[in-house]
């Protein structure tokens, strides 16, 4: 369908960035947690 496949790949890139900038947030937390500890 013709709406139906834009729509599921920006869900699917939505979703895509959402894990990486979660991961991003949570790598960047854990190394700032040892960098002051």
């Amino acid at each position: 369908d013709t709406i139906g496949t834009p729509l599921r790949s920006w869900a699917y890139g939505r979703a895509v960035f959402g894990a990486t900038v979660a991961f991003a947030g949570v790598s960047a937390y854990t190394v700032e947690d040892r960098l002051w500890r």
